[in-house]
């Protein structure tokens, strides 16, 4: 692209909105093109996805002993963020954390909305 586009014109905007069309176009095929390798890999078996990082068993029973995230995520050798998210809702400091919603979150959608037309 060598001269410069004017996107105050019509015909600028155009030029630029077919280069998005054709982007996203191509960045689909890939992803269709992708999905139907990592398929065909799943059915040959080459594709088995990753390893587990974490071992659950052994974190319900590290909780089960009393222990907290940060204990937990020593005795595994991980991070204590990386620990606490993967071990979900069984800890007991993670059960009731997102059980209450927030307020704003209580009310229907439509309601939240303003009426503007």
């Amino acid at each position: 692209m060598g001269a410069p586009v004017d996107t105050s014109s019509a015909v600028g905007r155009a030029f630029y909105g077919m280069l998005a069309v054709l982007a996203a176009f191509e960045t689909d095929v890939r992803r269709e093109r992708q999905l139907e390798d990592i398929a065909m890999a799943k059915r040959q078996g080459i594709y088995t996805g990753g390893k587990p990082r974490l071992d659950k068993d052994r974190s319900k029973e590290l909780t089960s002993q009393g222990l907290g995230p940060t204990a937990v995520a020593r005795q595994l050798g991980m991070a204590r963020s990386l620990s606490a998210a993967q071990r979900g809702s069984h800890h007991p400091r993670f059960t009731d954390a997102f059980s209450a919603a927030p307020s704003c979150m209580s009310v229907a959608p439509s309601a939240r909305t303003s009426s503007r037309l």
